[in-house]
């Protein structure tokens, strides 16, 4: 006997162009909500009456916020509380999605409230500021209190040393715990404190051995200024070639929330341009350099063609974008989101081959990242998503787009790690080895001390993901190769700043 559907989505889907210049938000956020609420039947009851009169609501509302008609912070709290979920697990990505597609995104007609007393929020500061480490949703009700308009204001030394600490916890973040800190950093650099984030994140990449920094570096990217575009462009030289990637997801995060995409790529396009022509070919920055030129509008780049001496780093050949089966990557992402959707009894989910195809095949990084905020907060969702994923990877025969799906896959880690990541750290190749090892860390997997320390001592990228996982699981292995007078000052430096900044951070 087949099983019944819990309840069809089919009606909630992002119809604009795979590669199109801009997205849906109201349903992709309308869809994240409808699916939690069907996967937890058991506390959310059956049908659209009963959950409204769970969330004080009613129906034809709640049918307008699901599909993407209407947006309300308030409701979305209310969904986390009747559905037992982490609070701000909902709020956190939808907000995130929303911020980075401004253009598109719907307006919050009804926030949830906000800390909105002295004595609340002194009592979450001093809660923040003490040795343990807080749930991730404090620091989100923190921002939001410190950030919104006349809201209630503190010392600055204060909330710098408060943001150091956020920076701090954000890179080692995994789970709901993530995107909430995310979020929360992004608040705080679109605020009066913005300045704080920019300084803090300077003070951090001045630490030659800083190891996470791309989130930092995107919340950086959440509001354009003069001194951050000056800064990041600068970075573009760095030798250190995750500094170079995070300063390309801020300019790129910069030319996404930007009032005027085309106007922010014409101040900076001169400046890449040289910077790339000024970069061998294969050297570290190479890759992102070209992922930036390659994202300026055809209107900017015109005439400035000609003048990108060096060759653009090999990109996916991706030449089909409709949805149709001529389309090979569309098809087998569909079959995978339907498989899926089938396994939950989910009904037709058109929704999710659109976010799954997002993240595997979009050339936009900003999409990519948003689309595995919104599957990781269905915890359900994102364990199913990387294992098919892994699966496509398998057979994925263009080495670009195999290098990029491997890249964005520990993004969906939420606690679980796929059985082919076991087999690619025994017998995978290079960029097998580093997605395992990503995937290792972020869900708190165990890996053992030979793998790691021959990984580290391979040197390259390789190595930077196995420091990676020792650090993220407090490794031994991390004391072992510190006493070993063979490693390189480099290599000790990492393991010195795993060792003094701490692990996985999942509450």
């Amino acid at each position: 006997m087949t099983a019944r559907p819990r309840g069809s989505s089919r009606s909630i889907d992002d119809g604009t162009p795979l590669n199109g210049a801009r997205i849906e938000i109201g349903p992709r956020i309308g869809w994240v909500l409808r699916v939690s609420r069907l996967l937890h039947r058991e506390s959310a009851g059956v049908g659209l009456q009963v959950m409204a009169a769970k969330v004080g609501s009613n129906a034809t509302r709640l049918h307008r916020v699901e599909t993407g008609g209407t947006r309300e912070g308030r409701l979305v709290a209310r969904y986390e509380e009747v559905l037992g979920l982490a609070p701000a697990s909902l709020q956190a990505p939808i907000d995130v999605v929303c911020r980075t597609f401004p253009q598109e995104a719907p307006t919050d007609r009804h926030p949830a409230p906000v800390v909105g007393t002295v004595r609340e929020l002194s009592q979450l500061t001093e809660q923040l500021s003490s040795v343990e480490t807080q749930p991730a949703h404090r620091w989100f009700a923190w921002a939001r209190a410190i950030s919104v308009a006349g809201g209630i204001g503190m010392p600055e030394r204060i909330a710098h040393d408060l943001v150091t600490r956020l920076v701090g916890e954000l890179g080692r973040s995994t789970s709901h715990a993530y995107p909430i800190r995310y979020e929360a950093l992004a608040l705080l650099r679109c605020s009066p404190y913005g300045h704080l984030v920019l300084e803090v994140a300077r003070e951090q990449v001045a630490d030659p051995h800083i190891r996470v920094l791309n989130d930092m570096m995107s919340a950086v990217g959440e509001r354009v200024s003069e001194d951050a575009v000056a800064w990041c462009l600068g970075l573009l030289t760095d030798p250190r070639e995750r500094v170079v990637h995070g300063a390309a997801l801020a300019l790129e995060n910069m030319g996404q929330v930007a009032a005027s995409s085309e106007d922010f790529w014409e101040s900076v396009v001169d400046r890449i341009i040289a910077v790339h022509n000024g970069t061998a070919e294969g050297s570290p920055g190479w890759e992102w350099h070209s992922h930036l030129l390659r994202l300026v509008p055809a209107s900017v780049m015109g005439g400035r063609r000609h003048r990108v001496s060096k060759a653009l780093a090999p990109a996916p050949a991706i030449t089909r974008w409709e949805r149709e089966e001529t389309n090979a990557h569309w098809t087998e992402v569909s079959r995978a989101a339907a498989a899926i959707a089938g396994e939950l009894e989910l009904g037709s989910q058109p929704m999710l081959a659109r976010l799954m195809f997002d993240l595997a095949i979009s050339p936009y990084e900003s999409r990519a990242v948003t689309s595995y905020m919104l599957l990781g907060s269905i915890p359900e969702i994102a364990a199913r998503v990387t294992s098919s994923l892994g699966q496509l990877i398998e057979t994925q025969a263009d080495p670009a787009l195999r290098e990029r799906m491997l890249r964005r896959l520990p993004g969906m880690a939420q606690g679980s790690f796929p059985g082919l990541a076991s087999s690619w750290l025994v017998n995978g190749d290079d960029d097998e080895l580093e997605a395992a090892l990503f995937l290792a860390g972020a869900s708190h997997t165990w890996v053992p001390a030979e793998i790691l320390g021959r990984a580290v001592c391979g040197g390259g990228r390789v190595a930077n993901r196995a420091l990676y996982a020792a650090g993220m699981t407090a490794h031994p292995v991390i004391d072992r190769l510190l006493a070993d007078p063979r490693i390189s000052s480099e290599t000790a430096g990492a393991l010195d700043w795993w060792r003094r900044n701490g692990s996985r951070v999942d509450v």
